[in-house]
């Protein structure tokens, strides 16, 4: 039984971080002709679906093609300063879930200890669940236009082609409830087993 919780935990705490950087993290959809805009500087149809993978090299095509984005600072762009904080809380809750997942691994794997595995997977289940309304408070001033995506970004054309007209969390934060609300489930249920057979 003490190598197949290893196992299981190894398992499901290592898929974290696959899931985050390969599956889809936000569905996103633009109005107007602005996708047809990024989809001619890609040379491919911008999937709905994007990945962190996905996102890393359409920022860097996009760079390569307008170089006014490398040099527009819209960290510090006063258009994005009602998301700020929501962004910083939405980049922290990924960081500390990630952490977590590495820190169940270490614990499940090379202790004996099941209560710190118990309570950061508990932790992680929180940090995934709190993901979505932080997001929501990021998505909506895009797909209401009180944050334009030209403005962002320093690409005036972009405003005149469309908006972001549908933006969410997709597989990743779905998957990550999965993965850690299976993790606490399993804790907790073997705690109590141990508990009655003894």
């Amino acid at each position: 039984m003490k190598y197949f919780y290893k196992a299981v935990m190894a398992v499901l705490s290592l898929a974290v971080f696959p899931v985050f950087f390969f599956l889809p993290l936000i569905r996103l959809k633009f109005s107007g002709n602005l996708a047809k805009m990024i989809n001619n500087v890609l040379k491919e149809p911008l999937p709905n679906n994007l990945s962190v993978a996905k996102i890393i090299d359409v920022v860097n095509k996009l760079k390569a093609e307008y170089p006014t984005i490398g040099s527009a600072k819209i960290w510090e762009n006063e258009k994005l300063a009602p998301i700020k904080t929501y962004l910083i809380i939405f980049i922290i809750l990924l960081a500390v879930a990630l952490i977590l997942a590495l820190l169940i691994f270490i614990f499940a794997v090379f202790t004996k200890k099941r209560l710190p595995v118990t309570m950061f997977s508990i932790l992680g289940l929180v940090c995934s669940l709190s993901l979505n309304p932080v997001f929501e408070a990021i998505a909506k001033p895009f797909m209401t236009g009180k944050i334009s995506l030209g403005s962002l970004i320093g690409i005036s054309l972009a405003n005149l082609l469309g908006s972001v007209s549908y933006l969410a969390l997709s597989a990743v934060y779905f998957i990550f409830i999965l993965l850690f609300g299976v993790m606490t489930v399993f804790n907790i249920a073997l705690k109590i087993a141990e508990y009655y057979s003894n």
